[in-house]
């Protein structure tokens, strides 16, 4: 008789434990994605905010752009068309070119680094613009720096050449 409840608990405990263990895990990840729907519901008014600051639609489409490519003779201009960019978003634009020896290359990409000061809400419609322009392949990095009332940003981009 003893035996037998001995055994019943055991074979209890063995169907309760790792039950137990299953709750734990579910209240952990029911947390988790409570505190993320917070952190969203507390920074949805800040994104709405920087929406209109920047005086962007949020169309939910995606605005595809047809690539071309920079003519390679024509290297010196993208300091030119890229601070104008930047001037047209009250951005003050510098463009750092590679060295010559890399210009001469015979490559398909043209890598350039960009530094843009001003402030913040200017930034993401530089952004779209960069987006828009067909012959940026691709952006490598991006960093934005904190600075005294106005930002910084450094971008590395990649350029189709040909």
């Amino acid at each position: 008789m003893i035996g037998c409840l001995i055994v019943c608990t055991g074979i209890g405990l063995l169907m309760i434990v790792p039950e137990y263990r299953g709750m734990g895990e579910r209240e952990r990840l029911a947390a988790k994605i409570r505190t993320d729907i917070e952190t969203q519901r507390v920074l949805a008014p800040l994104f709405q905010d920087m929406l209109k600051k920047a005086k962007l639609k949020d169309t939910g489409r995606l605005i595809l752009v047809e690539k071309k490519h920079w003519p390679r003779e024509r290297a010196a201009d993208l300091l030119v068309h890229f601070e104008e960019m930047g001037r047209k978003q009250d951005l003050e634009v510098e463009v750092l070119l590679p060295d010559a020896a890399v210009l001469l290359k015979e490559s398909a990409l043209l890598n350039i680094d960009i530094v843009a000061r001003g402030q913040f809400s200017n930034f993401s419609p530089f952004f779209l613009a960069l987006y828009t322009t067909p012959f940026v392949d691709h952006v490598e990095r991006i960093q934005i720096l904190a600075g005294d009332g106005l930002e910084e940003m450094r971008l590395k981009l990649w350029i189709a050449q040909k």
